[in-house]
């Protein structure tokens, strides 16, 4: 037996008597669409006809509409190039979730329609098109309000969007954040409410034209709004991609309706992950530098010499994508302080290994401070020497040496029992930091002009 779907109602022709007929089967527009992926701890039971199958693996649709869904024997459906998705949950007024119990189906890239099953009206065609590519994956969204930072008009303050933002996302707390791969220096950056953190290398010339083209788009959806809030409402959203689970926030405050997370995705698959080095395989290389420097200021007493200090470079190496401490050799003293030996690339003010490629840059070291330290009595110790010369003042903390090393766009660190110590390329300094933390991620910051932690939310 063959069912077929009733077309819809339409107002019939004046004096007919239908001009105040209700259509019962006018569906409302999607405002939005955020798809993920989810695992299930046990399989999920689901059905293709009348055959039973089980999953563990699906992709979610949170679908919001600019108004209810009427209620009816037969439910709305999402068709994705040629899989049609009809199982969905109620979350609210407007929200709803589609599930595809078969994600292997799904054409990335395949525009997402709208509709009833079997209408002889078809299917309505949304702005929307799949897109998995990202883990967590992208979520298409062509937002009727712009959240998370994007400006709208002129007369919304920031306090409100700050608002805005509290009401609609967690609070971010990773960071995604992209460097130009031939100057090491800062790009642009986002907090996100999922992460991990992540700083990516791209070339310059790439990283220019996909922000050029998120930076369109988003001139594009300022305009619709803009258009909508004016009255317009026959205009067909342009694409906009927003991932509400994100919650992406600017680095920079004065982001204004120039970036999506569809840019954002761009940006990383353009990029490459820069690795860091673990912050407890970073602290295995700074205590073997104070343990050395122990060591030897002890046979230095014996001795009756001066004790040396020991020193790790921080090595940026663009083509490995990859930043570590490597420990210096050839290390010597002067009035007190160590000489640390550099290559330079011809022309510039970058740093290399000395004997390096040139694309393993130096931003920065980190060295010892043993005779310098707290516990040690700087005029006679019996652990230790320390010879005081006319030409530099020697104390607790960076010293002037090292803030003038600094100067050459170089982090200089400075560690004792106590403390960590820093010498910034901009000629300030902060001694007394605690003695732990991610040294490499800090250093990168300050050297490439990253901004600072802030709150976001």
């Amino acid at each position: 037996m063959s069912q077929s779907m009733p077309r819809p109602n339409r107002p019939g022709p004046p004096g007919s008597g239908e001009e105040g007929r209700i259509n019962l089967w006018r569906l409302p527009r999607l405002v939005s669409i955020a798809v993920r992926h989810v695992t299930y701890p046990q399989p999920k039971v689901y059905y293709v006809g009348t055959e039973r199958k089980e999953t563990r693996q699906a992709v979610e649709l949170r679908v919001q509409t600019d108004a209810p869904l009427p209620i009816r024997a037969v439910t709305p459906i999402l068709k994705i190039g040629n899989t049609v998705i009809a199982d969905y949950n109620t979350e609210g007024a407007t929200r709803y979730r589609f599930v595809a119990y078969e994600p292997e189906r799904l054409e990335p890239g395949a525009v997402i329609r709208w509709g009833w099953p079997n209408s002889a009206e078809g299917l309505i065609a949304t702005p929307f098109r799949l897109s998995l590519e990202l883990s967590p994956p992208l979520v298409a969204a062509a937002n009727a309000r712009r959240p998370r930072g994007a400006g709208l008009r002129e007369d919304v303050t920031e306090t409100a969007l700050r608002e805005d933002i509290t009401e609609q996302a967690p609070q971010p707390r990773f960071r995604t954040v992209f460097y130009d791969r031939e100057s090491l220096r800062y790009l642009d950056g986002w907090t996100r409410a999922r992460g991990p953190s992540a700083v990516c290398l791209i070339d310059r010339s790439t990283y220019d034209t996909i922000r050029a083209d998120g930076t369109r788009r988003g001139r594009e959806f300022d305009r619709y709004l803009a258009q909508t809030l004016a009255g317009r409402r026959d205009l067909m959203p342009p694409l906009f991609v927003l991932d509400e689970t994100l919650a992406t926030v600017p680095l920079d405050q004065a982001s204004r309706g120039n970036w999506d997370d569809l840019m954002i995705s761009q940006l990383i698959n353009a990029g490459r992950q820069l690795r860091i080095q673990s912050e407890s395989d970073q602290w295995a290389v700074i205590n073997r530098l104070f343990a050395n420097a122990q060591a030897d200021a002890r046979d230095a007493a014996q001795r009756q010499r001066a004790a040396r200090e020991f020193v790790a470079y921080f090595v940026l190496d663009a083509i490995n994508a990859t930043l570590s401490m490597v420990e210096a050799t050839n290390v010597t003293m002067q009035n007190g302080h160590a000489v640390i030996p550099l290559g330079n690339v011809r022309g510039t003010d970058r740093f290399v290994v000395p004997g390096g490629d040139a694309a393993a840059r130096v931003i920065g070291d980190i060295h010892t401070h043993y005779l310098l330290d707290p516990l040690i009595d700087l005029n006679r110790s019996s652990v230790g020497t320390t010879i005081r010369f006319s030409q530099t003042s020697l104390h607790s903390g960076v010293s002037d040496v090292d803030v003038d090393a600094a100067r050459t766009h170089l982090v200089v660190y400075a560690i004792d029992s106590k403390y960590l110590h820093r010498a910034n390329p901009d000629g300030t300094k902060n001694d007394k930091l605690p003695r732990s933390g991610d040294v490499l991620r800090e250093a990168l910051r300050i050297f490439g002009g990253e901004p600072g932690p802030r709150n976001h939310g």
